[in-house]
């Protein structure tokens, strides 16, 4: 594990030694050999951001789950989102109950 997180994309650990442009073609192929058409990696980035800003998720920790730099990058992806009445949050508690 300490050699995967010695690799770095800039200042930052990778979790994982791949480029996100390894990640998004690898993502791709999964999706498709899958016969899920039309999924992209950006698509579950922003899935995942929501899902957190729904859980209540600071914009600092979105930031950095995402990857995102700047503040106005992660917010344009939850701005619909509520961590009260949000629409995934609406989901998960009708899928609990």
């Amino acid at each position: 594990m300490a050699a995967l997180l010695a690799a770095k994309v800039g200042d930052e650990p990778r979790v994982v030694p791949l480029s996100p442009r390894q990640i998004a073609r690898r993502f791709k192929a999964a999706c498709e050999a899958a016969g899920v058409t039309g999924a992209s990696s950006h698509g579950a980035r922003v899935g995942m951001a929501q899902d957190l800003a729904a859980a209540g998720t600071a914009l600092p920790d979105l930031m950095t789950a995402g990857g995102w730099k700047r503040p106005g990058q992660a917010a344009h992806y939850v701005r619909h989102q509520s961590a009260a009445d949000g629409p995934v949050a609406r989901f998960y508690r009708g899928a609990k109950g």
